[in-house]
């Protein structure tokens, strides 16, 4: 069975019942590798923005440069997405496990690294505002 994992994070409202599934899920001892994609768009206005991660991921830059660019700097970052997402989807363990108390999260982007209680402050305001499912 391949592990479950991966869990991309959206901002505000969609980050609270994520965290509380990805908490649920990692408690019951399931493996979860948890990330936040922060490649801004070159499009001014959009950030990093629903769905920039497929052009990343898929190395289909050129077919949506207006979600992740499609110059050298995305080339080398889809290519680091391609990588961790290999090493995972092969059974490895691209980076540590989160462990359900605000645990690690891989920021990928221009200063791509692993945080540790990544937006604490604005689950802590949503905690228990959405119903937990497991």
């Amino acid at each position: 069975m391949i592990p479950y994992g991966f869990i991309r994070w959206r901002r505000n409202h969609f980050t609270a019942p994520t965290e509380q599934f990805v908490r649920a899920h990692a408690e019951r001892g399931n493996p979860v590798f948890r990330y936040e994609l922060q490649w801004p768009s070159p499009r001014a206005g959009f950030g990093a923005c629903h769905d920039s991660c497929l052009p990343l991921l898929f190395g289909t830059l050129d077919a949506a440069p207006a979600l992740a660019g499609a110059d050298e700097a995305a080339r080398q970052m889809s290519d680091a997405v391609q990588q961790l997402w290999l090493e995972f989807v092969r059974g490895g363990v691209p980076w540590e496990h989160y462990d359900g108390v605000g645990g690690p999260t891989m920021l990928l982007g221009p200063e791509t690294r692993i945080v540790r209680r990544h937006r604490a402050e604005q689950l802590a305001i949503w905690e228990n505002r959405y119903p937990a499912y497991g």
